[in-house]
C-alpha cells in the first residue's frame, strides 16, 4: 500500500532543514514531497532497479520539481 506521507518512503531521512534521502518513492510520495518544500529530485537508482519507475522524470517535473539522474555504471 503506498501512502502519501515523506515518512513512508523506504529509508527516508531527513538530513537538514532542506536535504533528505530515501529509497524510490510511489508516484503519490512526489506530491508529499514537492508540499514538504523540495525542488530537486536527484535520482542515483539505475533505470533497471526493481521498483524504479519509468515516467520517474516527468512525474517529478509534473509537481514543478527539477529532476536529476546520475545513475552509477555497474561497469564502475
Amino acid at each position: 500500500m503506498s501512502t502519501k506521507r515523506l515518512e513512508d518512503i523506504d529509508n527516508f531521512l531527513q538530513l537538514s532543514d532542506v536535504i533528505a534521502t530515501g529509497g524510490q518513492p510511489t508516484t503519490e510520495q512526489f506530491a508529499a514531497i514537492k508540499h514538504s518544500g523540495y525542488q530537486l529530485i536527484v535520482n542515483l537508482a539505475l533505470p533497471t532497479s526493481s521498483n524504479a519507475l519509468p515516467n520517474e522524470k516527468q512525474i517529478v517535473e509534473s509537481q514543478g520539481m527539477e529532476y536529476i539522474h546520475i545513475p552509477k555504471s555497474v561497469e564502475c
